[in-house]
């Protein structure tokens, strides 16, 4: 946790925690002194100590406030400094298969993170202090009195231990059961339109209400939870309360004490016995978020390759490649395949092959269980590609920025990109800095092809992979963004079921891949 605080600030919070912890002492000194003035009858002496109790508690208010200001500082620094790692760890890799999970982890699981540990953190360092101060005062007055009203108060702090485990429990069910439901919400909406078509709506309903359910249920285990450890903490304390004020009463009648310091101690106690139940509530709290605490701290700080040059690809070689994700249960058994720079190269065969396999292999993504892929005849060598997939990579951004990802062009590369990807029409009716919605929502299936077609052009990568990428248009405007593609200089290799024939005279390769096997067609 230490890598995401402000060291400046943290620290600042816990001066400002523990100066406003002073502000029950202070109350429980001032109330005590009241019934002192009145027992000494001394006017002007009365007006001095009215005057400075007034200041004085005016700056603790303003302490107070500033605290405030300072862990809302903190919280902010937290946040920023969690979200920014985030997008530099392995946080980014895991959410690109599981992003409903990762969502609900950055507008859920981090705010309980802040709310429930953060903050409750410095609120008991602030009681800590209070116990401290007032404890300080109440012995000054009466240490006996005082070692009375403690010892009923001290063992309270005993009871959490008991619920901490089953808390921390009942939160990670929480927090995976509320990931669900944004799981299974996500899909609902996204599929809204089939869910519909095929009158499956009361169905779903029937599934989300069992999550719902699910999700509720045990928020309200874990909330129950933590209040039956309060309860407890209150039938202990509360049980007690009145055994020692009236062991005070006692002392006061046969003259070991005096009014005003059974009065400070009496106040202090109860403020003593307050607090207590604070750090108790405090802890419960804490303890709610520790799951998703070692979740955070899970995620590993990664060294991504943000400037990988062209490498001039000349030739893509896989060398006698094999692969299976299960041990002795290959996918792909000795592959050799030469793709050379320029190459247009159609890769067939029915689902479920490993043709999307086979383009990880040659990506990068996936290693070889045996065999080697080779960049221009060497081992270990980087390359750049872009990807048009059946899902279309478009960003809630400009034109622009989807085009350039925020980097910096040449205005002539920009509109050679354009006019390549054939995408100039568009940028003439709406412009460079037109505002793409959320998944393409504005932009028909052709136009987000093209954008991905030109940001392909302008980063001059060394290869395009094309998965799917044209299976949802419609056939019109699939042949025109194969031959966008095909007739350019860039090195192709495409994933496809139907190919027209005109299209199919484009590519100088064709190969059917079946049986774990790769067989040439041309």
């Amino acid at each position: 946790m230490k890598k995401f605080i402000n060291k400046k600030y943290f620290t600042l919070s816990i001066l400002l925690s523990c100066l406003s912890g002073l502000e029950l002492p202070f109350g429980t000194w001032s109330y005590s002194e009241i019934f002192s003035l009145i027992t000494e009858k001394n006017i002007p002496n009365t007006i001095r100590m009215v005057a400075v109790i007034t200041i004085a508690q005016i700056l603790l208010v303003i302490i107070k406030y500033l605290n405030t200001r300072v862990l809302n500082r903190n919280i902010a620094c937290f946040n920023q400094n969690v979200r920014e790692f985030l997008m530099k760890s392995n946080f980014i890799e895991i959410s690109e298969n599981n992003v409903s999970k990762q969502i609900s982890f950055l507008s859920n699981d981090l705010n309980l993170i802040e709310e429930n540990y953060l903050k409750q953190l410095f609120q008991l360092i602030s009681m800590i202090v209070t116990i401290v101060g007032t404890s300080i005062v109440a012995v000054g007055n009466s240490f006996l009195l005082t070692l009375v009203f403690i010892s009923f108060a001290i063992f309270s702090s005993i009871i959490p231990k008991f619920f901490s485990k089953k808390t921390a429990q009942q939160s990670n069910n929480c927090s995976t059961s509320t990931g669900t439901y944004i799981t299974f919400m996500s899909d609902f909406l996204k599929n809204i339109r089939t869910v519909l078509n095929y009158n499956a709506l009361d169905t779903f309903i029937k599934k989300g209400q069992k999550i719902i359910t699910q999700s509720t249920e045990n928020k309200r285990l874990r909330d129950n939870t933590i209040a039956k450890s309060n309860f407890w903490v209150n039938i202990f304390v509360y049980s007690f309360d009145f055994l020692p004020i009236g062991i005070g009463i006692i002392m006061v009648i046969k003259g070991m004490l005096t009014l005003a310091s059974f009065v400070a101690v009496q106040y202090s106690s109860t403020w003593i016995i307050n607090s207590f139940y604070s750090i108790n509530s405090c802890r419960n709290q804490m303890s709610s978020a520790k799951p998703m605490i070692d979740k955070l701290l899970s995620f590993k700080p990664e060294e991504f390759d943000k400037n990988i040059p062209n490498s001039n690809l000349n030739t893509l070689t896989l060398n006698n490649i094999s692969f299976g994700y299960k041990p002795g249960e290959l996918v792909l058994d000795k592959i050799n395949l030469k793709i050379k720079r320029g190459d247009k190269l159609l890769l067939t065969g029915k689902s479920g092959q490993g043709k999307s396999t086979l383009l990880n292999l040659l990506t990068g993504q996936l290693k070889p269980t045996k065999g080697n892929v080779l960049v221009n005849g060497m081992t270990n060598q980087n390359y750049t590609f872009s990807e048009v997939q059946q899902t279309s990579q478009i960003f809630n951004d400009t034109l622009l920025f989807n085009l350039t990802l925020g980097k910096k062009f040449d205005d002539f590369k920009i509109t050679e990109a354009i006019k390549k990807a054939g995408l100039l029409p568009y940028v003439n009716r709406y412009g460079l800095n037109t505002i793409i919605e959320e998944n393409g929502n504005n932009l028909s299936g052709g136009e987000k092809k093209r954008i991905e077609l030109a940001r392909a052009f302008l980063y001059e990568r060394d290869f395009l992979i094309v998965d799917e990428g044209t299976a949802s248009l419609d056939p019109t405007t699939a042949n025109q963004i194969h031959e966008v593609f095909l007739d350019s200089l860039l090195t192709v290799i495409e994933i496809d079921h139907h190919i027209p024939p005109k299209i199919m005279q484009m590519f100088n390769h064709h190969y059917d891949l079946h049986d774990k096997q790769l067989e040439r067609i041309f």
